[in-house]
């Protein structure tokens, strides 16, 4: 949870190392913030695909509570944007690599799996061009 709350801190700092405990702590939180985030829009009326009485597929449509919970699901994935660009590129950093490597994230799918790859991979040891290693 430390590395959770530390995102938040640094959430708009591209500069310095991030431990692994701080990305995959924040990754885990909001994924499950995301999923229970879609578990609550779909059991309050969101819209959601059903097999129709012909067998072909139909969108069922939104209730208003749907609406506001999808709003919030929304607002919360743009509150969540910065912090993961800096938390991402400081836990790329850690590893001596360049924050620009972020960009495979937008690589047709591929480069989202071997970016998430490179997360598990532990950092340097010491100092790296751009810091001292993180405190865990």
């Amino acid at each position: 949870m430390n590395g959770y709350l530390a995102c938040w801190k640094k959430f708009a700092v591209f500069t310095g190392r991030s431990s692994r405990n701080e990305f995959w702590s924040w990754f885990l939180i909001n994924l499950a913030i995301g999923i229970g985030l879609q578990i609550l829009f779909s059991a309050i009326g969101g819209g959601q695909l059903t097999a129709g009485e012909d067998g072909q597929m139909v969108m069922t449509p939104i209730t208003p509570a749907g609406m506001g919970v999808g709003i919030v699901w929304v607002f919360y994935s743009l509150l969540v944007i910065l912090p993961w660009i800096g938390v991402s590129i400081r836990r790329l950093h850690d590893q001596d690599k360049s924050g620009w490597w972020f960009l495979l994230t937008f690589a047709c799918g591929i480069g989202a799996l071997v970016l998430l790859v490179i997360q598990v991979l532990p950092g340097t040891e010491g100092e790296n061009r751009y810091g001292a290693p993180p405190a865990s």
